[in-house]
């Protein structure tokens, strides 16, 4: 009697299978005890058993409960949406023992949901697949925010069946399915699903932990949204610092030139030093050009643009009374508060800058210029101040 109770608590000690206790009780039966004794050692098989479903769960429940912590440190050290999902779904296979696992979240823009990432699927359609709302198990758990299972999904008529998703369920060979909601506060914001290859039912303790992984879930997803959300901010304040600074760098730039030209009219300087600061403020050559086009003053050769091509400009601008730009050239007129006087043309390195549109267009006023044809470059005469049109 002692033997065979000392042999059932080695048998719990060494984490024997139900056989181990069934095979103890029959070696008794087949050595002749009393029915007392085998009456007695049955109860005792009994207690054992019962013993060892408790330490099991014991187990598997200290085990979950190592995975979800395992599971929230590593989500709290991940960054990506993507990895964070698959992520989830390895987790649930593991938590779950399933043969297949899956996370969909809702997609606002089109109301729907789809499957982001999914561990042991063996078919391409999976991954992508949108659920209508209310359609299969996961739109059923999105729209109800409640969970849900099902022992023979294709065979099931409380579900809403469509074809593109009953014809992913028959390609993953998926037989019993659970699905649990991603909520955020109140609102769901996906679904967290596990399957088996076989018919199986779903207890509640497997409800409870892929629930548990669920609540860690939500806050994994919102937490990269959320760091998501905060770079793209912070590199827009980048951007934006970064142009700031270049419009800072763009009005020193167009102040300096104006101070610089002020100064030469101040000082009573001709056009052909006009000209010459003109071009030493912006990249390229500058000319001036008469009413009829042609070449008065500049402070460099042509370029490689032909003549009849800056001509044209330097009319075309006059005759508008704006600034004129064409890829390399800018042309603007210069207007008394009579008559246009002509016109100036930059010849570019590069396309014009908005900056140096402006600059073009900021020219300072300088003693009045009087034409004279023939006569090469016009002569000054006292009479109102003159600038460069600054409209466009």
């Amino acid at each position: 009697m002692a033997a065979d109770a000392r042999s059932m608590l080695q048998m719990l000690l060494e984490d024997a299978d139900v056989g181990a206790f069934d095979a103890a009780v029959a070696r008794a039966r087949a050595a002749g005890l009393s029915p007392d004794r085998l009456a007695e050692l049955e109860h005792e098989r009994a207690i054992a058993l019962r013993l060892r479903d408790t330490l099991l769960r014991h187990r598997r429940n200290q085990a979950e409960l190592q995975l979800l912590n395992d599971t929230a440190n590593d989500l709290a050290a991940m960054r990506g949406l993507d990895s964070i999902l698959q992520a989830i779904a390895d987790r649930a296979r593991r938590l779950v023992e399933c043969d297949l696992a899956y996370i969909s979240l809702g997609d606002r823009d089109r109301g729907d949901c789809y499957i982001r990432a999914a561990a042991g699927n063996i078919s391409g359609r999976l991954v992508g697949l949108r659920l209508a709302p209310g359609s299969g198990l996961g739109g059923m758990v999105a729209r109800t925010g409640e969970p849900y299972s099902v022992e023979a999904y294709l065979h099931d008529t409380t579900l809403h069946h469509t074809g593109p998703i009953d014809r992913t369920v028959s390609a993953e060979r998926i037989e019993s399915l659970l699905g649990v909601p991603v909520k955020l506060k109140h609102e769901v914001i996906g679904v967290l699903l596990a399957a088996h290859r076989a018919v199986r039912s779903f207890g509640s303790r497997d409800i409870t932990a892929l629930s548990m992984l669920a609540s860690h879930a939500a806050v994994a997803i919102e937490n990269a949204r959320l760091l998501a959300a905060a770079q793209t901010a912070v590199d827009d304040l980048r951007v934006a610092n970064a142009t700031i600074g270049s419009h800072v760098d763009d009005l020193e730039r167009t102040a300096d030139v104006h101070e610089r030209l002020s100064k030469l009219v101040i000082h009573g300087k001709g056009v052909e030093e006009v000209v010459h600061a003109t071009a030493g403020a912006v990249p390229g050559h500058v000319l001036v050009v008469d009413e009829l086009g042609s070449v008065v003053a500049g402070s460099g050769p042509d370029g490689d643009r032909p003549p009849p091509e800056i001509a044209e400009i330097g009319v075309a601008a006059r005759r508008a009374g704006h600034t004129l730009i064409r890829d390399h050239l800018c042309a603007v007129p210069m207007i008394t508060e009579s008559e246009p006087l002509g016109t100036m043309v930059h010849i570019g390195t590069a396309p014009i800058s908005d900056i140096d549109r402006a600059s073009w267009n900021a020219r300072p006023s300088w003693p009045r210029w009087c034409w004279s044809p023939g006569a090469g470059w016009p002569r000054p005469k006292p009479a109102s101040a003159v600038s460069c049109s600054g409209s466009c």
